[in-house]
């Protein structure tokens, strides 16, 4: 069970990408596609945990936010939070991006907490 994305070559023919070992740190419940560092190259957001496990399980709480960078050949690099600026701590049901007046943010849902709004400039 990794975290991964499919991608699309354009001809309808798909390939799967395992996203790097930092995005495998914590179960993913939001993604969305953004260029944050403006090279034209697709970038990820990753947002996740869960916090309603079992007691014998324990909670799964090691997602902070996750800025991946594309490379360009397919793959992504992790980006330290202290360079994105992408914290986004708890139990994060879902990411949805929106577009204000040109500039890229992110509004995330978080269960039994409050939406979360982060902005896509550090």
């Amino acid at each position: 069970m990794n975290s991964s994305v499919f991608l699309n070559d354009g001809y309808g023919n798909f390939s799967i990408v395992q996203l790097p070992a930092e995005a495998q740190f914590f179960p993913v419940n939001g993604i969305q596609i953004a260029d944050i560092n403006n090279d034209k190259i697709p970038d990820l957001m990753l947002a996740g945990n869960n916090f309603s496990t079992e007691a014998e399980t324990g909670r799964n709480d090691a997602g902070i936010g996750l800025a991946l960078t594309g490379r360009g050949d397919g793959s992504f690099a992790a980006m330290p939070v202290s360079k994105s600026g992408f914290f986004v701590p708890g139990d994060v049901k879902c990411l949805e991006k929106i577009i204000i007046g040109g500039q890229t943010f992110f509004i995330a849902g978080k269960n039994m907490d409050k939406l979360q709004f982060i902005s896509s400039e550090k």
